[in-house]
């Protein structure tokens, strides 16, 4: 996957906060219902968090529509920065190897000067 020269250098200079993903990955998981769901995420690391035949548990963002009521109170689930039912984390039960997953990038993979991180950093300067 090709990361944008910018991209790496705001990132190697820490104004770029987000993790900038090294390798796109697509996993099909069957459920022991023989249920197939695929996921499609990136991981910071180049390598593989399981293998064909491994088991793993993969944590997605809570439903938008899942709530706990306390008394009055409605309380959501909601994780920061994640769209419902997107995979947060791949634990592989076979060497207890927990990874954080990304979100993977559009797939039409095109990059411009008029997105927004960059017209922040060029607004910010001038």
């Amino acid at each position: 996957m090709k990361i944008p020269a910018w991209k790496r250098g705001l990132k190697s200079l820490q104004i770029l906060k987000q993790r900038v993903p090294a390798a796109v990955h697509s996993i099909l998981i069957q459920t022991p219902s023989s249920v197939a769901l695929t996921h499609r995420f990136a991981t910071e690391t180049v390598e593989l968090p399981a293998r064909e035949g491994e088991r793993v548990t993969i944590a997605c963002a809570a439903p938008s529509n899942v709530y706990r009521e306390v008394g009055p109170f409605k309380f959501s689930p909601k994780a920061p920065n994640f769209y419902p039912g997107e995979a947060m984390c791949l634990t592989n039960h076979k060497d207890g190897r927990e990874s954080q997953l990304l979100r993977a990038p559009a797939k039409d993979g095109n990059t411009s000067i008029l997105k927004p991180p960059f017209g922040v950093l060029l607004r910010n300067l001038f």
